[in-house]
């Protein structure tokens, strides 16, 4: 006996010296402000199922200090520190991510606890040994990113105005995104039985469409997981959008998939290679400038939790979604989807609201916004009665005509009670229908007018958008955020607009009754906007004075780089404008003069007048091509950016864009379009100043009805058979006037090959063959061909209509009629 409990003591010896080589912990990641900061440090052996539970009966907590500033952020048991590639259970690897907010020293001290329910009890525990106590120090430089990444924005932060603003920028945010399907994290790459218990097991996703948007060097786990979750977030963020939206934790609920836990009927461990994937999928978002929704509660399952109290399970699932998550930068910890009495749910009551909403205030270092769905109303929350920082706001009209109205209402009263609120109206619409696909709603008019605009001018902080029950892609079978694309190009148009104007929306409030006309007025720091939901004449009282004003059309963007209709009035009484038409429109007045737009096409350029058509030269050998494509069964296709020769360059050349490379060259007021694109690369011809009809069109330099002007690209192809062929090209139009190009052969420049036009659906990869005519301006398909007289080596050759143009892929088919391609198309084949 005396024997063995030597042995013991060793063993117990090295295990303390070993832990004392480990106790300072091992920094990773950038060291940089805003940037993650992860410490490991080696703790006790343990796993999931393990006794002490590593989720309960362990606190690890680590106290960083700046200066005078200290945070304290919560850690949490990470299996063998690799479980998102591993799925490892087990392990002694124990983590705390950290986000700092200045350079400099940063220091920090461990404190390390155990005991039964030390992690969500009011115990202090006694210490755990290895780490406890153990101090560090490590130095901060500043951050170098900037455009969307959110590291370079800073941390999101209520600040006491209806509006979130950006701690390192300065910079007020106004969100745009998808709240729909609320079970996005129900997928199957992530691990855990959810998918194979019973439970609802055929509404677990794939995102199969969203692969293609996946890029190369973004993150994935055992090796190629993740691709369709990852793309899906890609194509949100390529079309402009800022936030996406997701259930954690739909236990009794509609879908039933998604929980941090082991298993369904578990609610006091953690699947840690789960939550690690999870982990991934959110970072990534952050870095792309996403702001994350966390939804915690399902109206189900508002109770399921120490029957609605915060007690040991809630404070543990609330612990661990901070210390795994909060370190990201923009994000709401939204205490519950439809939270109340209603229907046959058991809500829960103030009192249980109130401690929910403090425990996030408590504990999270970073203070991020807290909000609440509305089953009920939840005024008794409003003011000093709870720590909520906003209200996440739920509709039930299909017209979506409650939005303004109720987002004026709660912000009124925030304010009538002392604390305003950031109101986000996340559930526009009902339950049945709300935001219809493109194929049902294509123009999407009460959604724009009544939600988005709605929801903006009076005051609001932006717009999630949900999929109703009854249709295609609903809140639970989304698999394909594209088939919602038209109504994602009318929410990036509303935030491109106040950006580009710099409009203080943080400052402005609605004064709807300034307007006798009965439209919505927004209004602040010196600028009114009057949003006019049917056209005709808007009156507005005026203050005295001059007021310049200009018109905006939130349908297509006209007005972005230079307001419409633009004039004076003096004020002083009730002026009255008259719009455009009788569509929606937004009158922008200011004091003084327009402000000029930030839009890049806004920027002066003297280009000078139209130049004369010039005879086009051929002097392309292809024999001296690296590489030639070769058509092989009547099919040939080929990447754009590919091409062996560029000529023609001097008024407008073509540049090749990439997920991590966007040309210099200016104006250019498209987004990059790299994700979706084949081989993710693509070319665009710029500058682009002429986007739509505002802008002025001058022959030979932004427009050629001429083929081989402007921009001319050249493909060698090899044909083994002569022949007709067809030609579809795969291309991305963002406006009416970048959608027209010219394809020719061997120097010629065929009438089959001219004016080769698209309308689709803007922002969005598509193929297409149409040839613009004389009757038909939107173009007829299956008119543009190429005719090769003899097999053997050809040049085929792409020039410039319209400036803007971004192409993809050129595909060269002897099939008249073939069926439009809905991925990349074929396989690029060079000749061997």
């Amino acid at each position: 006996m005396r024997r063995n409990l030597s042995v013991i003591a060793i063993l117990s010896l090295l295990v303390s010296l070993a832990a004392t080589g480990y106790g300072q912990g091992k920094i990773s990641g950038e060291l940089k402000k805003w940037h993650k900061v992860t410490l490991d440090f080696v703790g006790p052996t343990s796993s999931e199922t393990a006794t002490p539970n590593p989720f309960t009966d362990y606190r690890l907590d680590v106290m960083f200090k700046n200066g005078a500033q200290s945070f304290v952020v919560p850690g949490y048991f990470a299996a063998d520190g690799n479980a998102a590639n591993t799925s490892a259970d087990s392990g002694n690897v124990w983590r705390v991510h950290f986000a700092p907010n200045a350079t400099g020293e940063w220091t920090y001290r461990v404190s390390f606890r155990t005991g039964k329910n030390v992690a969500v009890g009011g115990t202090t525990g006694a210490s755990a040994g290895f780490m406890d106590g153990a101090t560090g120090a490590f130095q901060v430089g500043p951050t170098d990113k900037k455009g969307r990444d959110l590291r370079g924005k800073g941390l999101l932060q209520y600040v006491g105005k209806h509006h979130l603003r950006f701690a390192e920028t300065g910079e007020y945010f106004l969100k745009c995104g998808a709240d729909a399907p609320e079970n996005f994290l129900a997928y199957a790459d992530f691990d855990g039985d959810f998918k194979s218990d019973g439970q609802k097991d055929n509404l677990v996703k794939t995102w199969g469409p969203h692969v293609k948007d996946w890029r190369p060097g973004d993150p994935t786990w055992k090796d190629d997981k993740g691709k369709g979750i990852i793309g899906a977030i890609n194509y949100l963020a390529a079309k402009g959008m800022n936030v996406f939206s997701f259930l954690t934790m739909n236990i009794e609920g509609d879908d039933r998939n998604v929980f941090p836990y082991t298993e369904y009927t578990e609610r006091y461990r953690m699947d840690c290679s789960k939550l690690d994937q999870w982990a991934i999928v959110l970072e990534h978002g952050n870095n792309i400038g996403m702001y994350l929704h966390f939804k915690t509660s399902e109206a189900e399952n508002q109770r399921l939790l120490d029957n609605g109290d915060t007690g040991p399970q809630r404070k543990l699932y609330y612990r661990e979604l901070i210390a795994r998550f909060g370190h990201n930068l923009a994000l709401n910890w939204n205490l519950g989807e439809e939270i109340g009495s209603w229907g046959n749910h058991n809500g829960q009551n103030t009192a249980q609201k109130v401690a929910m909403a403090q425990y996030f205030a408590d504990h999270d270092p970073y203070k991020h916004h807290i909000v609440i769905h509305n089953g009920e109303n939840h005024f008794d929350l409003l003011g000093d009665a709870s720590a909520l920082t906003g209200f996440s706001l739920q509709t039930n009209r299909p017209d979506f005509q409650e939005v303004h109205d109720r987002t004026l209402d709660y912000i009124t009263r925030s304010v009538k009670a002392g604390k305003p609120w950031v109101v986000a109206c996340d559930e526009p619409g009902d339950a049945t229908h709300a935001l219809l696909t493109d194929d049902e709603d294509p123009a999407h008019d009460n959604a724009r007018k009544n939600a988005l605009w709605g929801n903006i001018m009076a005051g609001g902080a932006g717009v999630e958008w949900y999929f109703g029950y009854q249709h295609p892609h609903s809140d639970l079978t989304c698999q394909d955020y594209r088939s919602r694309d038209r109504m994602w190009d009318q929410c990036r148009i509303a935030l491109n607009f106040f950006q580009a104007y710099q409009i203080p929306f943080w400052n402005m409030s609605a004064k709807d009754e300034r307007s006798p006309s009965g439209d919505w007025i927004l209004t602040g720091d010196g600028v009114t906007l009057a949003f006019l939901r049917t056209g005709g004449q808007c009156e507005i009282h005026l203050p005295s004075g001059a007021h310049a004003y200009g018109w905006f059309n939130p349908r297509t963007g006209d007005g972005m780089t230079a307001l419409l209709d633009a004039g004076t009035v003096e004020g002083g009484a009730v002026t009255k404008f008259t719009a455009p038409d009788d569509q929606d429109w937004v009158l922008y007045l200011t004091k003084g003069a327009l402000p000029q737009s930030s839009a890049p096409s806004a920027k002066p350029r003297d280009e000078g007048g139209p130049v004369a058509p010039q005879a086009f030269v051929f002097d392309f050998d292809a024999t001296t091509a690296q590489a030639v494509f070769e058509e092989v069964d009547g099919v040939v296709a080929f990447e754009a950016e590919h091409y062996a020769k560029q000529s023609r360059t001097e008024i407008r050349k073509w540049y090749k864009t990439t997920a991590d490379h966007t040309p210099d060259v200016q104006p250019d007021p498209d987004p990059n379009h790299a994700a979706g694109a084949s081989g993710g690369a693509y070319l665009e011809i710029l500058p682009d100043t002429r986007k739509d009809h505002s802008e002025k069109l001058i022959t030979g330099r932004n427009f050629s009805n001429e083929p081989g002007q402007l921009g001319v690209l050249y493909y060698p192809v090899y044909f083994n058979n002569a022949g007709r062929y067809y030609v579809w090209i795969r291309i991305c139009c963002t406006g009416s006037e970048d959608n027209g190009l010219h394809v020719g052969l061997d120097g010629k420049w065929p009438e089959s090959g001219q004016r080769m036009q698209w309308v689709g659906q803007h922002g969005q990869w598509q193929w297409d063959s149409k040839q613009r005519t004389a009757e038909v301006h939107t173009g007829v398909r299956h008119q543009i061909w190429l005719d090769v007289e003899k097999p053997g080596l050809h040049t085929v050759m792409v020039s410039m209509r319209e400036d803007g143009f971004e192409i993809d892929k050129i595909l060269l088919t002897q099939q008249e009629k073939m069926p439009i391609p809905t991925d990349s198309g074929p396989a690029e084949r060079v000749k061997q």
